[in-house]
């Protein structure tokens, strides 16, 4: 075997070693964080006001949760059993 695909090979090898090494200790990102209940209830609490000023949330779960909080409280589905 020619000296350089040893070489590529090794280095092939060694990637894929530290790639596996590296998806085991980041296994805590692919669990979902929930957002924060009470900044939930406090824009709730924004909105009904009429202050729709979302310049301050600086956490992307909470406009999500307060979104599906509302689609949940639907009295119809949006999408009919139906289908």
């Amino acid at each position: 075997m020619d000296l350089k695909l040893k070489e590529f090979l090794g280095l092939q090898n060694f990637f894929k070693k530290k790639k596996k090494k590296k998806k085991k200790k980041n296994t805590i990102k692919n669990n979902r964080v929930p957002a924060s209940a009470s900044e939930v209830q406090i824009l709730k609490k924004q909105f009904n006001t009429g202050n729709y000023d979302t310049s301050v949330i600086n956490d992307v779960n909470v406009p999500a949760a307060l979104l599906k909080l509302w689609l949940r409280s639907l009295p119809d589905p949006l999408v009919p059993n139906a289908l």
